[in-house]
């Protein structure tokens, strides 16, 4: 019995990179995409026309009716839960004409497959802190990974392929509650519940995604604050504050190597203070968060037990 493969890109004003998006996606060899479904967000850039000359199907949707970007992936995941494997991918990335091939043949190995990570590749004239970062997230081989225990349940939105069974299994997508890095979630999630997760490093693409000093500090500040919130997951991805040293010390070192700027390795270090600073905001906020719950929680007994004291005398 054939499988029904779906890709699902959620757009807005994709432009030419999102053309170029649906060419490669409209090219593979061996296997293709039974079904390309375009989740629009209010383009007007005519990326809806786009969509529709390449056979894709374009399902505008409301930006305001999503609080989070959880939310707008749980819509996209259910609606598609008729698929047997479905894909995710950015609107800008540029899947290679194997890609498809890559994501799905290892769903025919192995039945307790669930989820499928693919290799995301910098564009040739992204910054150091962007293909840096790529290489240490998407390596080529096992051994490229100073942190391979981070790898066992990384996943991204922008790449990524699940059979969608497993997906309708009650807690395995997050609500709302859940806001950034749902992505993880689900890989975690499905791990948790015995199932196989794998990094395929020849399912590849070129993506425009960029990486800068304030993103870093946001990513830093969101991911503690989602693991400091989901303490199961911290046994499954165990990220430690060493593994952010190491990610930033192998920076330091590319940067020696491939940066003809003296002292640009100090560069790095800077953005490992960045990071340390947006984990110690994030404690900081966790602690007037607890500290707010314990008061409330204290003031409700009072207020439960108390009254009743006082009438008694």
């Amino acid at each position: 019995m054939s499988m029904i493969i779906t890709v699902a890109i959620v757009c807005c004003n994709g432009g030419q990179k999102f053309s170029d998006c649906l060419h490669c996606l409209t090219s593979q060899r061996v296997i293709s995409a039974d079904r390309i479904r375009v989740y629009d967000l209010g383009s007007e850039d005519g990326s809806q026309q786009t969509a529709q000359t390449y056979g894709c199907k374009v399902i505008p949707l409301a930006r305001r009716a999503f609080v989070n970007e959880t939310a707008l992936m749980r819509h996209v995941i259910y609606d598609n839960l008729d698929s047997d494997i479905l894909i995710s991918l950015a609107p800008d990335a540029e899947i290679d004409p194997s890609g498809i091939c890559e994501l799905f043949r290892y769903f025919l190995k192995y039945p307790d497959l669930a989820v499928v990570t693919g290799r995301q590749v910098p564009a040739p004239n992204a910054g150091h802190l962007t293909r840096y970062t790529h290489n240490f997230l998407y390596p080529f081989t096992r051994k490229d990974i100073p942190a391979w225990h981070l790898q066992r349940v990384f996943s991204s939105f922008a790449m990524v392929a699940w059979r969608t069974r497993y997906l309708a299994i009650p807690g395995v997508v997050p609500g709302s509650s859940v806001y950034a890095f749902a992505d993880i979630y689900i890989a975690a999630r499905l791990a948790s519940k015995g199932y196989r997760t794998l990094y395929n490093p020849m399912a590849i693409c070129l993506t425009g995604n960029t990486v800068t000093p304030g993103g870093v500090f946001r990513t830093g500040y969101h991911l503690f604050w989602f693991l400091r919130h989901q303490s199961w997951l911290r046994h499954r991805w165990n990220l430690r504050i060493r593994d952010a040293r190491a990610f930033f010390k192998g920076f330091s070192d590319y940067l020696s190597s491939y940066s003809s700027i003296p002292l640009m390795f100090l560069w790095a270090w800077l953005l490992y203070l960045i990071t340390l600073m947006a984990v110690l905001l994030c404690n900081i906020r966790c602690y007037f968060s607890e500290r707010q719950k314990r008061k409330t929680g204290k003031g409700f007994i009072r207020r439960l037990f108390g009254s009743s004291g006082r009438t008694a005398e």
